[in-house]
Formats: C-alpha cells, structure tokens, sequence
C-alpha cells in the first residue's frame, strides 16, 4: 500500500467510526459482511481459518486492508492523492528554493572584485562545516528519533493545559493515527528535507565551477584569531582527508597556505604575493573548495537521501494493521466462523500441553482471542464470574486471567500490572461501573498497563451497567473517549460488552 491509499484508508476508517458512534453500525456490519465475501473469494481464504491467519500474518492484512479500500472508495482519487500531489508539490517548491538559496551563497562566499582575495575561510565556514555539523545532527536525531514531528507536535498540544478538552481529543486522536504511521511519517520528511540540501549542494557546486570557468578568482586566509600556516595547514588536510590519497592535487601545500595568508589593513599577502601570482596559484584553492563541497556537503546529503527513500518504502511495507480500527474493520469483513476454543480433549490440560497436541498447521495460542486478561476495576469484582462469561461469549475463549484493580490498595493495581507483564499479555480488558469517571487512578492504570505491556498490546476500555439491558449513555461514552484519546495511543480504546442477564 503506497502513501496516498494509506492516508484514504486511514480517512476511511475515520469516517466509519464516525458512522458507526452516529447509530450506522448495521449499516457497516452489512456492507462489509458482503464485501468481506467478495474479498474472501479474491484472495482465496477459507472464511473458517481467515482471522487466525489475519491475525498472524501481516502481509495478508495490508492485502485485505487495500482490497477492502478500493472497493469502498472506488477508483476516483481521494484526499490520499491530494496529499501525495500536495507533498510533491512541496518536495518542487523546495527544491527550487534551496538551488537558488545555494547558488546565492556560492556566489557571496566567493565574492571577488578584484582587489580584496576570496578568503577561504569564509568559504569554508559557510558552505562545508555547517553541512558537517547538520550532517552529524541528522545522523544523532535518526539514531534516537522515534516519532515525527508533526506527530510529537499533536501529542505535545493534545496534553497541553490550555486547549479545551473537545479540541485536544481530536488532536490526540490525530496524533494517535500518526504514531502508527510515525516511521513513514518520519522519513518522509527526512526525505524531502535531504533532496532540499542534495539541491542546495548542486546550487552551490554550479555556481562555483561557473565562476571558476568564467572569471579569474585569486584566494587567500585571512582571521582575527593568531592562527600560524601550519595550523590551518593542518585542517586543510583534515578536510582533505576522504580524497588525499586519491586526489592529492585538491589538497593544498603548505608552501601555497604560507603564500596564501592575507592582511586586510596594508591590502597585501604576508609573503609578498601579488594578486596576478595569487590568480596563477588559485588551482590549489578552487579544487580543494570544490572537493571538499561535493565531500562534505553534496555525497552525504544523496545517499541520506537514497536511504530515507528506501526506509520511506520499508516502513510503507511494515505498517501493522493491527490496531484497533483495523481489528474492528476485520471483525466485519471476516469474522470468526466456528469455535475458537480449545477441543474437547484439551480441557483441563495446561496450556503448554494444548499447544504441542494440535495440528502442525494451527494457529498458535498467541494469535488466538481467548489471550484476553480481564481487569475489574472497584465493586465489580465481585462480578468477576459474569464478566468472565460475558468475555468469553464475545471472544470466543474464556479470559486468560481474572485480576481486581481500583480497590483502596495501589499495591494491587502494581501487582496486577506486574502479573500481565511477567505473563507477556497482548490483550487487556478494563471494566468498570457505567458511571465511573476516566479519573487519575484509572488513566494512571492504563498508562502503567502500555508501560509494561509494550505500544502494540491491545488494551480496551468497557462501561457496564447492573441490568444488561440498560445501555450506556452516549454522553458518558463520549466523555471517555475523549479521555482515551487524549493519551494519544492507537492500540487504547473503548470496547463494547453486553452483560448476559
């Protein structure tokens, strides 16, 4: 799935939650219920076995995924291919910007007017080790980034004091969907930011062959600091180090930095040089300058380039679909047909046995919907067995564990997160008393819950009443899900549980 049919799924499934808080939930239960068939028999999925092989292998969602879209969306270009125009049309602007922009300061740092020398100094102080310096910080800021800017920008505002909580709940759920994508995020911008520099170099590296081409340039050094030849010597050579050895005539000697040093209030060179001389000696500066251009600035900037386009690709590849409006997409399309328990002849024996007693080519406890931990938050623990069966009837398996949280105790709650971590649970489910508030404790929990479980654990969120048949009040869902999603997490959600009476 390229970038444009990614943002149109991800506007699509936006657009179906809203449908489905909005009452259409039959509306999209029938409608996937037949593209689902249409899907199956594209791809060739037996519908019996169809969830456990979505559920383990990846490949096979983003195919699901991408056939689902395009028969939703149909042919017609969406908000996903204005967007990729929209980011080319930037890449262009960009490009453009930075080729005049380097061309400019080319044309400053090797100013000559026939009288004062370009200093190569300032040629190199504007043109190569600022480049080193961004270039180092690009690889720093890679190495230990892990999110997008524009993702960590909404997850900074959708926390922030002063924003209503309407506001940064949409913020949060925005910035929610960009963590999943936070790697194509990521180097898509690095991408466009390093093709910006690869211009700016060539900018820069056309101007100066022009000028070296089409006008006579004399060079000198010349600062305020007490600097002897030697050691500017010294870091010419430095510089030169990456093309010594291949090109040692575009480094200079230090008989030519000796002859080069210039004096600005007499007008003159230290050694007696005249300009006409300077201009004849020049091919030991322009080469170095040049070389260490292409070195330093432009060689670097294209192959961060190649590989921010590459990982572009491979994070477009990796994208899990495995969150949970995709889980609820593919509870419509495909759901469970049969039991999904363990067989008659398996009850009662421990897990490790049940696995290694199945069929070579069933799927593994792990993928598996009965792998839900169950969390009863206050007085419902006492409820703890009907909750359980309720689990079971909608997963098809009975919980993994059943665990109380919420009491006056805090020491339970960090047992009970202490306990799913040391199980390595992918799967978690938090209920509490139709009523109960999203407060500190319960937020406090969920966060402790992520910290442990990892950023890809299923954790849900459900509201119950005493009698089943009371449902819960679309205010006080809506006041939860704000809550929910202002702790901007894709895999963090509301679920619904139907108490049996």
């Amino acid at each position: 799935m390229d970038l444009a049919r990614l943002v149109d799924f991800e506007v699509q499934l936006h657009r179906d939650e809203e449908t489905a808080r909005a009452g259409g939930e039959s509306t999209l239960q029938a409608r996937d219920a037949r593209l689902g068939s249409e899907i199956a028999d594209e791809l060739g999925l037996d519908p019996r076995g169809a969830r456990a092989r979505l559920r383990a292998e990846r490949a096979l969602r983003a195919r699901v995924a991408e056939a689902w879209l395009l028969r939703v969306r149909g042919q017609e270009p969406g908000e996903g291919e204005r967007t990729a125009r929209a980011l080319r049309l930037a890449g262009i602007l960009l490009v453009v910007v930075a080729l005049l922009a380097g061309a400019g300061a080319a044309r400053a740092a090797l100013a000559y007017d026939g009288r004062e020398p370009v200093n190569v100094l300032v040629f190199l102080g504007v043109l190569v080790v600022p480049q080193i310096a961004l270039f180092v910080l690009m690889l720093w800021a890679m190495l230990r980034g892990r999110q997008g800017l524009l993702g960590a920008a909404l997850t900074a505002l959708a926390n922030a004091r002063f924003l209503r909580r309407g506001a940064a709940a949409t913020l949060g759920a925005i910035g929610a969907r960009l963590r999943m994508h936070a790697q194509v995020e990521r180097w898509t911008t690095i991408r466009l930011a390093q093709r910006a520099a690869v211009a700016f170099n060539v900018g820069a590296l056309a101007t100066c062959l022009a000028l070296v081409a089409f006008t006579d340039l004399a060079f000198c050094w010349s600062t305020t600091l007490q600097l002897a030849p030697e050691r500017v010597h010294a870091g010419c050579r430095a510089i030169a180090a990456p093309w010594a050895a291949l090109f040692p005539e575009a480094v200079p000697p230090l008989e030519l930095v000796r002859d080069s040093q210039w004096v600005r209030l007499p007008g003159r060179f230290v050694s007696g040089t005249s300009l006409p001389e300077a201009v004849a000696r020049s091919g030991g500066w322009w080469s170095f300058l040049v070389a260490a251009l292409v070195v330093w600035g432009l060689l670097p900037r294209v192959v961060l380039w190649a590989f921010a386009a590459w990982r572009v690709r491979a994070a477009l590849r990796a994208v899990p679909f495995d969150d949970r409006r995709c889980n609820a997409l593919f509870d419509r399309l495909l759901p469970d047909a049969g039991w999904a328990g363990p067989s008659p002849d398996e009850i009662g024996l421990p897990p490790h046995e049940r696995a290694a007693g199945r069929a070579a080519d069933a799927p593994p406890v792990s993928v598996g919907r009965g792998s839900t931990w169950l969390l009863t938050w206050g007085r419902l623990a006492k409820h703890q067995t009907e909750l359980a069966e309720c689990v079971r009837a909608a997963t098809g398996a009975p919980p993994s564990g059943v665990l109380a949280v919420g009491g006056a105790d805090l020491a339970l709650d960090r047992a009970a997160v202490e306990t799913l971590r040391k199980a390595g649970a992918q799967r978690a489910l938090l209920v509490l008393a139709a009523g109960s508030q999203p407060t500190k404790d319960v937020l406090d929990l969920l966060r402790a819950l992520r910290q442990a479980l990892g950023p890809r654990a299923d954790l849900g969120v459900a509201l119950v009443h005493d009698d089943p048949r009371t449902p819960v009040a679309n205010d006080e869902l809506a006041g939860w899900r704000a809550s929910l999603d202002r702790m901007v997490d894709p895999y963090l959600g509301l679920q619904r549980l139907e108490v049996p009476a």
